[in-house]
């Protein structure tokens, strides 16, 4: 996407992309949080709404990077993939 003349878009994305995987990790995996790690979410949430803050808008392609990535790392995860041989599947499918 970046390639697309998008990458300004798409950049909130990659930062909202933790805080959804967490999401996915505390209610799809039910894995529980301690205080140190709720803490570091609570600092990147206040750094992502003040990035949205500042910019005062919010792209279609951020949403795409923020909630197409997780389903996609929870079926490599349910299919055990190796992560090398996914790597350069990806490496060799994006070129």
């Amino acid at each position: 996407m970046p390639l697309h003349g998008r990458a300004l878009e798409v950049s909130p994305g990659y930062f909202l992309l933790p805080l959804t995987m967490v999401l996915v990790g505390r209610f799809y995996y039910q894995e529980r949080l301690d205080i140190v790690q709720w803490l570091a979410v609570a600092c990147a949430l206040m750094g992502v709404l003040h990035e949205l803050w500042m910019t005062g808008s919010f792209a279609w392609s951020t949403l795409v990077v923020a909630l197409g990535y997780p389903p996609y790392f929870i079926l490599r995860r349910k299919i055990n993939a190796n992560p090398v041989v996914v790597f350069a599947l990806e490496l060799a499918w994006g070129y």
